[in-house]
């Protein structure tokens, strides 16, 4: 649902909730209950309405805690036509009463919306939770070598979040090609000085830092 406020505005002008169907066969009648905490307020419940029909009465909502019922029938002021269907208002009209537009608002395709809504902000709050461990754990691994570069790979694809895991795999790929460059220049170099060698490791390492910067 787009109208997250009206839906909101509702709910808080309707009868307090829970609700709930409450039936007493040994009379008959059934009802819809609500109220905090003891279902003590009616909700709705049903009249007779001619000699093959049944009218619902809606509680008065301008006296609040009490169960003064009204049926709809002989309230005109809680019956409205539908916009732009008018002259239809004598056979299809809707009822101006926030507990009756609170039931037609919470529809099926209403509430699997905001359930969908719902999934998926527990997802974006997983993913970003997972984003937030990786970075903390990544913060006291060192980047001046190939195994602080692994390990932070590891844990990028590791994560719930699909950047992330694509993130590691580039990681990943950038130190295997940075030890292979390394090995090849300490092959070239073996007759050089050891200084020489890490000098030119360093600058294998921090290329790849560079290419693989999130």
């Amino acid at each position: 649902m787009d109208n997250h406020d009206e839906l909101r505005r509702l709910a808080q002008a309707a009868t307090p909730g829970p609700w709930r169907w409450e039936i007493n066969a040994k009379h008959k009648s059934m009802h819809l209950v609500g109220g905090v905490p003891q279902y003590d307020l009616t909700v709705m419940d049903f009249e007779r309405w001619g000699m093959g029909g049944a009218v619902i009465r809606l509680r008065e909502l301008s006296e609040p805690g009490m169960n003064i019922m009204s049926r709809v029938c002989d309230r005109l002021d809680w019956i409205v036509p539908f916009a732009g269907r008018e002259h239809h208002e004598d056979w299809c009209a809707d009822i101006d009463h926030a507990d009756a537009k609170l039931i037609a608002a919470a529809n099926p395709a209403t509430v699997l919306a905001l359930l969908d809504e719902l999934a998926a902000s527990q997802a974006e709050v997983a993913r970003l939770r997972g984003a937030l461990q990786f970075y903390a754990e990544c913060r006291h691994l060192k980047l001046d070598d190939e195994m602080g570069i692994k390990a932070r790979a590891a844990l990028a694809r590791s994560s719930p979040d699909d950047a992330l895991r694509a993130y590691g795999e580039r990681v990943a790929r950038a130190a295997y090609e940075a030890g292979v460059k390394a090995s090849r220049a300490f092959g070239l170099c073996k007759m050089k000085s050891l200084s020489s060698w890490r000098f030119r490791r360093e600058n294998e390492i921090a290329k790849v830092l560079e290419d693989v910067k999130p």
